[in-house]
């Protein structure tokens, strides 16, 4: 069986009003996401920082189109 992919909602220091959608590889990272983390992730064509405000197993988004932490 195949465990569900870990999703985590981030904020970024910019003017937007939403949060991302972002997949955690618990793996590749080495820690559980936390609320209030600080993050860099790839955002467009650069790396941004972030919080995690979020943490769940679902997405409204296709998750194999999310991008990774």
């Amino acid at each position: 069986m195949t465990a569900k992919p870990i999703v985590v909602q981030v904020v970024l220091d910019k003017p937007l009003a939403q949060g991302f959608d972002y997949l955690w590889d618990i793996e590749k990272l080495g820690i559980e996401p936390a609320l209030g983390q600080i993050v860099e992730l790839p955002f467009g064509r650069s790396k941004a920082i972030g919080i995690v405000i979020k943490v769940s197993t679902h997405s409204d988004f296709e998750i194999e189109k999310l991008k990774s932490v």
